[in-house]
Formats: structure tokens, C-alpha cells, sequence
């Protein structure tokens, strides 16, 4: 008999607290981020959370998280990481594979630039 089941997908998900975002907020929308994804038939495996006095220009978390969740993720080959959507600009077409290698969405100049 053939298996037809699919192993759902895995990912993390990414909050960051500053002075504009209490704890309890960032909580509160990872919360429901986990609802959504579990939703969609996803499986959350790690939630990443940093304090920050404001988010990262370039990589949404300070560069000591970033390779915390770099190493989390090659551990295992994680393919997903998702940040809470009072942070993170909207998602492309490119940042998948973007966020896979870098770990960090693009840029709005990168977003601009036309694709190849």
C-alpha cells in the first residue's frame, strides 16, 4: 500500500519586545501567529524572542539572535521561519529562498529592484 501522507511543514517563529511592543504583546501576537500556522497545518518548532530598543534595520534581530537561529535552523535543515506581522514587511515571491539563506527578509531597496 502506498503512504500518501505528507509530513507537514516545520518552522519557527520570530518576535521581537521594544519600547513601542511589551512582552505581553509580542506573546500575544506569537500566540496567534502559532494559531494561524497550526491552522494552516504547519507545525511550530521553536519560538525566538529578542528586547531589543528598536528592530534591526537589516536582519529584524540583533546579530547574536540571528546566529542563534542560524544555527537552529541548519541543524536540522529547517526550511521556514516566520516573524510576527507587526514587524515584518509583507512576504515576496523571493523571500522564501531569501530568508532560507540569509535569515533576514529584504531590504526595501532589495524589494524594489527588479527581478532577474
Amino acid at each position: 500500500m502506498i503512504d500518501y501522507s505528507v509530513e507537514p511543514d516545520r518552522c519557527i517563529v520570530v518576535g521581537i519586545t521594544t519600547p513601542d511592543i511589551t512582552t505581553a504583546q509580542t506573546e500575544e501576537f506569537l500566540d496567534e501567529l502559532v494559531f494561524l500556522i497550526d491552522t494552516a497545518g504547519a507545525v511550530v518548532e521553536k519560538r525566538f524572542t529578542q528586547k531589543l530598543p528598536y528592530k534591526d534595520p537589516k536582519y529584524f534581530v540583533g546579530s547574536g539572535k540571528l546566529e542563534e537561529i542560524k544555527e537552529y535552523m541548519t541543524a536540522a535543515e529547517r526550511n521556514q521561519n516566520i516573524g510576527n506581522g507587526m514587524e515584518t514587511p509583507p512576504v515576496t515571491p523571493q523571500q522564501p529562498l531569501q530568508t532560507t539563506t540569509n535569515v533576514a527578509p529584504p531590504t526595501p531597496a532589495e524589494m524594489a529592484k527588479p527581478a532577474q
